[in-house]
């Protein structure tokens, strides 16, 4: 299945439908059966559109979905057509401006809600098995969130 764009992130949602963090479009849902996907939510805010959505994990319960917006600097599309996220990310990380966030998607209400901002390039997220937590990775200060 091809989706365009720059996919990092995914978690199986169920047997044939994938949860992708899609750098570019943001957060998709991919029918892996048919190849077709939906755009489940590509800003937080109309004045605040995701940039570089970097990584995805479910809750326990399946009804939640967290997920990284690394930084407000976008992927930059080299002349080929393809995304490069690694000049995204060098410019972020030397601009020593945190813009990363977390958030989470109530994959029922179709809601997005900021659970964390100011983070330094926000990279990996896992979700506790217990409920309780969400870690994110802090790439530019090397360290784990809990949340």
């Amino acid at each position: 299945c091809r989706v365009g764009g720059r996919p990092l992130g995914l978690h199986m949602w169920s047997d044939d439908m994938l949860v992708v963090a899609e750098a570019v479009k943001g957060l998709m849902l991919l029918n892996v059966s048919d190849c077709s996907w939906t755009v489940l939510s590509h800003q937080h805010s109309p004045h605040a559109p995701f940039r570089y959505v970097n990584d995805v994990d479910i809750d326990s319960e399946r009804t939640s979905v967290f997920f990284s917006d690394s930084s407000r600097i976008p992927p930059v599309q080299l002349s080929d057509g393809t995304w490069s996220t690694m000049k995204a990310a060098q410019i972020d990380i030397m601009s020593g401006t945190p813009s990363g966030r977390l958030f989470r998607h109530e994959m029922q209400s179709g809601a997005t809600e900021l659970l964390l901002e100011g983070i330094a390039y926000a990279n990996g997220v896992a979700a506790s098995p217990c409920g309780e937590f969400v870690l994110v990775v802090e790439t530019a200060r090397y360290r784990v969130l809990r949340v």
